[in-house]
């Protein structure tokens, strides 16, 4: 089996560790000559040290939480912070998060929190505006909400762009993967291409628990047709036997979409689609916009 063909198989199947995807990337980097995807490779296995290293993917809108007391041992315990009633100049320190870890981190802590991970407040904004929040109280401590989707989500975005790269790569220069081979320049060209518009190019922030009702708008409205474009992508290969029971698969997540079956259903598809890696191809354009739809 090729490299290519490895990768594009690990990228696929849902109980392959992202971790393990990345260093079959770095391996294939390696024979691509590509210093930028070996970069993107390294951020991706060992997180990134500079916030504007960070592709969009990693950044994202939160709202935020705190515990407040009152007069005579009054308390609001997990309320809601609004972010009306904090000075415009913190408002992106507070309802934005970027996140710096390594992709395998994000993937073993969106298995393992219940719900939503925190990010704390720093103690000098909490002691800066715990006054202004809710009159009568004090916030003694306040954190950022981040949902364990936003993570799953991230985390899907990373396996999203390998595929994308290696099936381009596959269908534009399938004899550069080969190892030891050294593409030429015109060869590198473009391999630099494929990688500025399918890994390193942005396809906007992740909104997660925030007020940007406009984006969260867009993907919702966007559902019923990714879900749609995916069944006519199927039909078109014209190979029943291959595609009726993902096509069945993708009726579920249609049903389910915005419950919390929707998350099982996806991850069934998924599954399933490993054991016909040959029909990637023709839902490749689909991928990012159904993963979007697990926020």
């Amino acid at each position: 089996m090729s490299l290519l063909q490895e990768i594009q198989d690990a990228a696929i199947a849902p109980d392959t560790k992202i971790e393990t995807l990345l260093r079959k990337c770095k391996v294939l980097a390696y024979n691509l000559d590509s210093a930028e995807f070996k970069e993107w490779v390294d951020h991706e296995l060992s997180g990134y040290s500079k916030a504007e290293q960070l592709p969009a993917y990693r950044r994202f809108s939160v709202h935020s939480k705190g515990h407040f007391a009152g007069f005579a041992g009054s308390a609001l315990k997990n309320h809601d912070i609004p972010i009306s009633c904090i000075p415009e100049e913190y408002h992106s320190i507070i309802s934005h998060a970027e996140l710096m870890d390594s992709a395998a981190a994000l993937e073993v802590l969106s298995k393992t929190v219940k719900g939503s991970a925190t990010v704390p407040w720093i103690p000098d904004l909490v002691a800066l505006v715990g006054e202004r929040i809710y009159r009568g109280y004090n916030c003694m401590q306040a954190w950022q909400v981040i949902p364990a989707s936003t993570l799953i989500t991230a985390v899907s975005e990373v396996r999203n762009r390998v595929l994308t790269f290696v099936l381009e790569i596959r269908t534009a220069l399938p004899e550069v993967a080969t190892a030891g081979h050294q593409p030429n320049e015109a060869q590198a060209a473009v391999v630099h291409n494929i990688f500025n518009n399918y890994v390193s190019g942005d396809v906007g922030n992740i909104a997660a628990g925030s007020s940007d009702f406009k984006q969260k708008a867009t993907v919702n409205n966007a559902s019923a047709e990714v879900f749609d474009s995916l069944v006519s992508a199927l039909r078109e290969l014209n190979q029943p036997a291959e595609t009726d029971a993902l096509i069945a698969k993708i009726e579920d997540m249609r049903l389910s979409q915005g419950t919390e079956g929707f998350s099982k259903h996806y991850q069934g598809f998924m599954a399933l689609l490993a054991d016909h890696a040959e029909v990637a191809t023709a839902i490749l354009p689909q991928m990012a916009t159904l993963a979007a739809l697990l926020t």
